[in-house]
């Protein structure tokens, strides 16, 4: 019998692996319009990717992507996947021309009652020793969904928390049926080891106090890999492609790579010894840093106020970018507080 991967890397996809921009309705129909050498990789995402197939204990590892973007996208999205030298073992897309059909124009946005249900459901046929790893960004909700699966699978929610935790996320009758299902089917396990948050909307790191020490926030593929070295789930020598992959396609100097060493020892992410090893082997010049010490106990969620509090950082968000910048005002131009020109 075939015992199933060693492990499963989760990863969303826009903003996590893809450097997208959709916050008006013109950037959505460009991405939809898009053919697969337009777009753009984030740093080191595709390297750090084709590392975590296979670790450093010689399994070949699963990797599978559940994003938000439409089903019509597939063919672009496989094919830019091939372009990269990624190999993915299964990607999940949105049905959002079902939804529109069906009148559901609230699960258009929706994240959660989109990736919760497909997150349990993805893990009933899995091996119950399958440890898990999962990716997301800051611009949707990606750190509320993943540790809300930890908790489901670890039964560490009771019936009636899970009713207020749906009805604070607006969640669909049959999309609550769904997770309720998968969770029956389930053993009470938690396979999720990390949590990984890109910083991609500018979110202030306090934002993310109380989601416990499994969740790291990082800004880049670099980072990411540093925090997987010191969990044992990626061996060094990964290092090399990685670094290879940001400095000479994405310009990263090695002053920039060693200020994200710094930062990851200044958050706790990595040991500070172990860091300024690996920075010495890449040849990297490191400072000591003060470390501000991480939490070690991982305290339930409020759930309900979390989804509450992103949402309305969200919309503060939007009406941020919809105010006239002081250029703007200045020049005529369509630029708004936002518009940083990345």
């Amino acid at each position: 019998m075939n015992p199933g991967p060693a492990r499963i890397f989760r990863w969303d996809l826009d903003k996590t692996y893809l450097d997208t921009k959709f916050d008006t309705a013109r950037e959505l129909i460009r991405i939809a319009m898009e053919k697969p050498e337009d777009k753009h990789t984030l740093p080191g995402a595709a390297a750090l990717m084709c590392a975590l197939k296979s670790g450093p204990d010689g399994h070949r590892h699963r990797i599978e992507v559940l994003s938000g973007s439409p089903k019509q996208m597939r063919r672009v999205l496989i094919a830019k996947f091939r372009l990269d030298g990624v190999e993915v073992d299964g990607l999940t897309l949105k049905d959002n021309l079902k939804n529109l059909i069906r009148g559901r124009f609230r699960a258009l946005r929706d994240q959660i009652g989109y990736k919760l249900p497909a997150l349990l459901e993805s893990r009933v046929d899995v091996p119950e020793d399958t440890r898990e790893v999962c990716f997301g960004d800051d611009s949707e909700t990606d750190a509320i969904i993943y540790r809300l699966y930890a908790d489901l699978c670890g039964g560490r929610i009771d019936d009636d928390t899970l009713v207020s935790i749906c009805n604070a996320a607006a969640l669909y009758p049959d999309q609550m049926d769904r997770v309720r299902s998968a969770l029956h089917d389930l053993p009470t396990v938690d396979p999720v080891d990390r949590i990984l948050i890109h910083l991609d909307a500018r979110s202030p790191l306090t934002r993310f106090d109380g989601f416990g020490p499994r969740v790291a926030v990082t800004f880049n593929a670099f980072q990411s890999a540093l925090v997987l070295i010191g969990d044992g789930i990626l061996g060094e020598e990964t290092m090399d492609s990685i670094v290879h992959s940001m400095v000479e396609q994405h310009d990263y100097t090695p002053r920039r790579l060693a200020s994200s060493v710094e930062d990851v020892i200044r958050r706790d992410l990595l040991p500070q010894d172990q860091a300024m090893d690996l920075a010495a082997r890449l040849k990297l010049q490191v400072e000591p840093q003060r470390v501000t010490l991480r939490p070690t106990v991982e305290a339930l969620i409020d759930y309900p106020k979390r989804i509450e509090d992103t949402r309305r950082w969200h919309r503060e968000r939007a009406r941020q970018r919809q105010r006239p910048s002081m250029r703007a005002f200045l020049f005529g131009t369509s630029g708004t507080d936002d518009d940083s020109g990345r």
